[in-house]
């Protein structure tokens, strides 16, 4: 194909794609979403503690549950993040990026001894803070929900 051949082939495509998109209007851009979502987290490891971030940005404090798993040695996550424009009318979509609706983030722990029921949570700015302080000879249970924040 001579190079104004494709030059002429794309720009009708272009114009076809177009044309398309703005006669169909089939409504807001379709995504392929999962079942759920999953924070950001970030792991960290002092002398005295294991600190466990969650990026939890427009989740509510009352739509929190976090629960420590010692068969596994994980740190579990789990809440709700309602969309507030659910329901509006005339809204046209043209990006999706924010995730909504269940969430659930299973983060491994550094194996090390940890005090599970000395953990200390914050919730501040969209951002959940664990902090859990090691211990030498500590006798783990098997499941314990650290808190409903």
């Amino acid at each position: 194909m001579a190079r104004r051949d494709a030059e002429d082939w794309l720009l009708d495509l272009g114009a076809d794609l177009e044309r398309l998109s703005h006669s169909t209007r089939l409504g807001a851009p379709r995504m392929a979403r999962q079942r759920g979502w999953s924070p950001r987290v970030d792991v960290l490891e002092s002398a005295a503690n294991v600190l466990v971030r969650f990026e939890l940005a427009g989740v509510r404090r009352d739509r929190i549950a976090l629960t420590y798993h010692a068969e596994h040695n994980t740190l579990s996550v789990k809440g709700y993040r309602h969309d507030p424009l659910t329901g509006a009318e005339g809204l046209y979509a043209h990006r999706l990026e924010m995730e909504f609706g269940e969430f659930e983030r299973v983060v491994e722990l550094p194996n090390v001894d940890l005090s599970i029921r000395h953990a200390q949570t914050q919730f501040h700015g969209g951002v959940l803070l664990v902090s859990i302080p090691k211990e030498e000879n500590v006798i783990v249970e098997h499941t314990v929900t650290i808190r409903k924040i």
